[in-house]
């Protein structure tokens, strides 16, 4: 039933940005006496409003879970160490300076209510996704897409303060394509004190401009297997950072192969091998997501780490954002270049392709992070 209910909540949120798109020149008059009373009447644009339930929706589900995600309780108990000054230094290394202030902030409104926390975390992550979305997609409906069936809205539930986190970033890149590195450098920095894990996005200024060649992918996939072949020297330094000392040989993050890794790892693969067919043509028509290939590779090349080890599926997601704005640049791209026939079977093959790694990666994640049972605080 659980499973259901998420593909009922991925249907709505998915079709509402779809109308929402569709009727975003329309808008429809809201009388005040119908509705409530003679406090207001006005003219309410119908995409904007559809796109804001889209968005309700997803935060709704995740606002009023109740012990869902492996993570739930603990940062429940985080909460109220936070409130009652209860937190040791490790902990507080753990949370990040910016989750603690948020806490603190929350817990004058709410001191003994983690749900409420919960509701506040979800909002800000809803928010910022949604938000990077509207900023940088040229198809939001795709967007929404690509980000509720590669599973990154599911794993909110788990991983609530490293998702808030990477919701952040996502408003960084529209500034990066846009070459406003300042104003990307600091909201990295603001994510980075919710999960310092953030800074890796700060690789992005150094290849923004790179273009792609084969030449270039080699050295990518050269320094990967280079990292690889070294990786206990370069977990060693890893251990020593502040990202490395809560998470390196930590059971619970720190776990070596699994299937939902070579899941990934195909499945990123073949991403990235979509893309880069559509490369030329796509960069000839917008230069600006040169920065995204570029994500996307690096993504591809760290992706090898989680066969190793877990921990570094957290470090590709940053990049993995990059697919939320890079595949509706591409499909623009196949829309100009290709006939209506064969545009509708790659679309076809490609959204089939998708829902096949949803629910693979579901089965695969869903009891081992805790949200293949949905549980709501009315229960």
């Amino acid at each position: 039933m659980t499973l259901l209910f998420y593909t009922i909540v991925d249907i709505i949120a998915i079709s509402s940005t779809f109308f929402a798109d569709k009727l975003s020149n329309a808008s429809v008059k809201i009388n005040g006496n119908e509705l409530m009373g003679y406090f207001f009447s006005k003219n309410v644009n119908c995409g904007k409003l559809l796109y804001f339930f889209s968005a309700f929706i997803l935060f709704l589900v995740l606002a009023v879970r109740n012990e869902v995600g492996a993570d739930y309780l603990r940062y429940a108990e985080a909460y109220l160490d936070t409130v009652n000054d209860n937190l040791n230094a490790s902990e507080q290394a753990w949370l990040g300076i910016g989750f603690v202030v948020l806490c603190k902030a929350v817990a004058v409104i709410a001191p003994s209510s983690y749900v409420f926390m919960f509701a506040v975390v979800a909002a800000i992550t809803v928010y910022c996704f949604y938000k990077a979305i509207d900023l940088n997609s040229t198809n939001r409906t795709f967007s929404v897409l690509i980000f509720i069936s590669t599973c990154l809205y599911y794993q909110c539930f788990n991983q609530a303060r490293q998702m808030m986190a990477l919701s952040i970033c996502a408003v960084a890149y529209y500034f990066l394509c846009h070459n406003k590195k300042i104003k990307f450098f600091l909201i990295v920095i603001l994510a980075s004190t919710i999960h310092n894990s953030a800074l890796v996005m700060l690789l992005l200024l150094l290849v923004r401009k790179w273009k792609v060649s084969l030449k270039k992918v080699i050295l990518y996939c050269l320094f990967g297997l280079i990292l690889y072949f070294e990786y206990d020297n370069f977990m060693l330094l890893l251990s020593v950072t502040q990202y490395g000392v809560v998470y390196v040989g930590n059971t619970s993050y720190d776990i070596p192969f699994s299937t939902s890794s070579i899941i990934n790892t195909i499945f990123r693969i073949m991403l990235l091998l979509f893309c880069l067919s559509f490369y030329k043509r796509t960069i000839e028509r917008n230069p600006s997501v040169s920065v995204l290939y570029n994500a996307a590779i690096i993504c591809t090349g760290i992706q090898i780490f989680t066969i190793q080890s877990y921990l570094f599926g957290r470090i590709t997601t940053y990049f993995f954002l990059s697919y939320i704005f890079l595949l509706p640049e591409v499909f623009k791209t196949i829309i100009d270049y290709f006939a209506f026939k064969d545009r509708i079977v790659i679309v076809m093959i490609f959204v089939i392709c998708l829902i096949t790694y949803h629910y693979l990666y579901y089965m695969g994640m869903a009891e081992l992070a805790g949200y293949d049972v949905y549980r709501t605080i009315f229960n």
